[in-house]
């Protein structure tokens, strides 16, 4: 086993913090730790890449601020992100990040009765004035590789609820590309270097993020559904597999949440359930596990990171170690001062 170090986001309430891991094939330990942010609750609206989690922060009316998390200096940017709008009349309804930069999509109703405006703005942390772009539909979720926006727009007054893929320039925050696409999408996410992945109920398709050519369009059987539809995936280097936690809907565990991997070559998917792997004494009065609440992967060592909530105390919890590649294995697990939120690996 190679030492490898953990970044746990954690959350309980409103407080956002962080819990610094240290492994090798002795175990895992804590090694330190820090409160990142605290509020009303904890951010509904985030994204996550290798160099940071953004963030909206502000959790009341009238509260427009977002912040960015940056894992390797571990220091928190904010920014009141709605300045020139009326932050009563304006929502912030996606979040993305390259850089020390945010990307955010806003609903503003300052005209009134009229309908909504749509924005897309760039929001420098460190320096720099915001730059907008006037959208014709409502930005659903937002992706970016740095150099380019890729926003989901829906139009729910048209016939179908129809989809378009809108790509703009990073840097003049021109549109490059308006693309159609098949009604009803929900999320954007990043696969890989290379590939954009867009996520329906019941189907995913994968475009090339430099070309929009398309690489696959998988529509699925209604007895198999990955379920990783607005669930905040991420994918490994090489953008064969998914990571996420995925929403049981029956059996023992329905109600909650469980590990998952999706496994783009092979189209399979992999349910960690907790009792398949720990025993009645575990899952209970050692653990008390209640549900997942964040996956991570350790790429050195091929293993799969569960943060969980216990069931007595959701503002608690702790996280597990699964050997996946290779012969599956339960390796162990560390109680954290609260439950995991996100979860990096090395």
């Amino acid at each position: 086993m190679r030492p490898a170090d953990y970044t746990v986001l954690t959350g309980s309430g409103g407080t956002l913090g962080t819990a610094l891991l240290s492994s090798d094939s002795e175990g895992i330990e804590l090694s330190g730790g820090s409160e990142v942010y605290s509020g009303e609750s904890l951010p509904e609206l985030f994204y996550r890449n290798p160099g940071g989690l953004s963030f909206v922060t502000g959790q009341s009316p009238c509260d427009g601020r977002a912040g960015l998390y940056r894992y390797p200096e571990q220091i928190l940017l904010t920014g009141e992100v709605l300045a020139g709008f009326d932050p009563c009349k304006s929502d912030l309804l996606s979040i993305a990040h390259a850089g020390t930069t945010l990307f955010l999509a806003i609903r503003n109703t300052e005209n009134g009765e009229k309908p909504p405006a749509y924005i897309l703005r760039k929001f420098p942390l460190e320096g720099g004035a915001p730059a907008d772009l006037i959208l014709e539909g409502q930005p659903v979720d937002l992706e970016t590789d740095g150099n380019r926006i890729y926003v989901l727009v829906t139009n729910e007054l048209t016939e179908g609820n129809s989809s378009r893929l809108v790509v703009v320039h990073a840097g003049n925050m021109e549109i490059l590309e308006d693309l159609a696409l098949e009604p009803g999408a929900r999320s954007l996410t990043r696969v890989g270097q290379s590939s954009l992945l867009i996520g329906y109920p019941d189907l995913h398709q994968l475009l090339d993020m430099d070309s929009l050519t398309n690489l696959e369009k998988i529509r699925y059987q209604d007895s198999f559904r990955p379920g990783f539809c607005n669930q905040n995936p991420f994918s490994d280097a090489t953008g064969e597999r998914l990571f996420y936690t995925y929403p049981v809907t029956e059996g023992p565990w329905a109600g909650v949440s469980a590990a998952a991997v999706y496994d783009f070559p092979g189209r399979t998917l992999r349910i960690y359930y907790f009792d398949n792997f720990l025993t009645p004494g575990q899952l209970g009065n050692e653990l008390d596990i209640g549900t997942a609440s964040a996956v991570g992967y350790d790429r050195l060592n091929g293993l799969l990171l569960v943060g969980y909530r216990r069931a007595s105390d959701p503002g608690r919890g702790g996280m597990l170690r699964l050997q996946i590649d290779g012969e599956f294995r339960y390796l162990d697990h560390i109680e954290l001062p609260a439950a995991p939120f996100v979860i990096l690996g090395q």
